[in-house]
């Protein structure tokens, strides 16, 4: 299958299932495929990094299947990118396909919805309960997790808590 990304940052465990069937562990720079069935764990977060210069980071539990990818810098007009959620989210800030060449060429399939989206930063979450209550409540009975590292700091940095209390980061 065609190489269409790669794995940047992450968190937790991480699997593709390959078209063949078979499931690779993925790690730091692993290689994602077309037709991969991108699968996260609990409290795990994956970035994907795109050739077209996408760049995804998965939610925890998440299943997002890689139905359609085809990139080539010499051919806009070839663009296509067709991301399937069935459990789960994650956020995309999207690359070249879409804004060059045919503008319907980025679809993001889910189980009430197909949608076309051009050059833009967007979330998407699909929950078993109206407006994600089931997975707030969830959140809410457990202690924070980190979702970043500071990996260089210059200057000063801090971050400032739901409740007000700020900290500095290092």
């Amino acid at each position: 299958a065609e190489v269409v990304g790669k794995i940047g940052y992450m968190s937790g465990a991480l699997v593709a299932q390959r078209v063949d069937g078979t499931v690779k562990v993925l790690g730091p720079k692993s290689e994602v495929q077309a037709g991969d069935m991108l699968i996260t764990a609990k409290d795990s977060y994956a970035q994907v990094l795109m050739n077209d210069g996408a760049k995804m980071t998965l939610r925890p539990n998440s299943n997002l299947h890689i139905e359609a990818y085809q990139f080539s810098k010499e051919a806009p007009q070839d663009d296509n990118a067709v991301l399937r959620l069935l459990k789960g989210g994650f956020r995309n800030v999207t690359g070249l396909i879409g804004k060059r060449g045919n503008a319907d060429a980025y679809k993001l399939r889910a189980s009430t919805a197909t949608i076309g989206i051009r050059g833009t930063d967007f979330s998407s979450r699909l929950c078993v309960t109206r407006e994600c209550k089931d997975e707030d409540e969830a959140a809410a009975k457990q202690p924070p997790q980190a979702v970043g590292r500071v990996m260089l700091v210059q200057g000063g940095m801090s971050a400032k808590e739901e409740s007000g209390k700020e900290r500095k980061l290092v």
